[in-house]
């Protein structure tokens, strides 16, 4: 008697029988954890696994709505980075019917609208969000779902022109907030890292910086009020950003 996987990653291409993925979802009913790679362009068909829990289908572009919004419902993850035939009204769907969701994320992704937001922000368990590289959102909108969003401990905002030094203050403020990445934003300055150094005292890791923006007084300010931060990495053009090595600064 053999034992089924918890996870597979599937690499699909045109060559790839229908019949095998029959077989596939009859041996493997119990796997938990699916990665997708499309290999070729070619189209991703249901996935009948009745077990899934977590889900990553990045830069699958042919990754559709009908395809999202027949997974099982259940699903605690999602990645749908770079997926760019979803629509607005797939991904409305699939966060309105998918609430048992704890990990989403939906980097350089065009599609995702402010539509999404207020069904994000309900989710009851999200703990780990990233939204990088996705400029449809509107900044007032984003600042009031990461305002209401008090369970996330893990959150990227990275290069996205919907952030702005009000969104990231909101974000700053989140109360279980563990990990942030605000890096390569041109709304990055001392007055944001002021902001990052009073709020975010259970802080772990931390990535953030602007173009061209000298930041190394601000870093100065989490480095000393941040107490519990043992990872950094300033993504700027800062001679005066204080060092860090083996836990400690420098």
């Amino acid at each position: 008697m053999h034992s089924s996987p918890d996870e597979i990653a599937l690499f699909l291409s045109s060559s790839f029988p229908s019949s095998h993925l029959l077989r596939l979802f009859e041996a493997f009913s119990n796997v938990r954890s699916l990665r997708v790679v499309a290999m070729d362009k070619s189209p991703i068909p249901p996935l009948d696994f009745s077990n899934l829990r977590a889900v990553d289908f990045s830069n699958c572009a042919t990754l559709t709505d009908a395809v999202l919004l027949t997974l099982p419902s259940g699903l605690r993850a999602a990645t749908l980075d770079g997926c760019r035939a979803l629509t607005d009204a797939g991904l409305v769907m699939f966060f309105r019917t998918q609430r048992a969701l704890r990990g989403i994320s939906a980097s350089n992704l065009p599609s995702l609208k402010d539509s999404s937001l207020p069904f994000i922000s309900s989710l009851p368990f999200l703990s780990r969000l990233s939204l990088s590289c996705c400029s449809a959102l509107t900044p007032a909108l984003l600042q009031r779902t990461l305002a209401s969003a008090n369970l996330i401990d893990t959150l990227s905002l990275s290069n996205s022109i919907s952030v702005t030094k009000d969104v990231v203050v909101a974000a700053a403020a989140i109360p279980s907030l563990t990990a942030l990445d605000v890096s390569t934003l041109a709304c990055v300055d001392e007055g944001v890292c002021d902001a990052i150094a009073a709020s975010c005292k259970h802080l772990v890791s931390l990535r953030i910086g602007g173009a061209g923006i000298d930041v190394g007084r601000g870093i100065a300010a989490v480095v000393e009020k941040c107490a519990m931060v043992t990872q950094l990495d300033v993504v700027a053009h800062s001679t005066n950003v204080p060092h860090f090595e083996g836990g400690l600064w420098r």
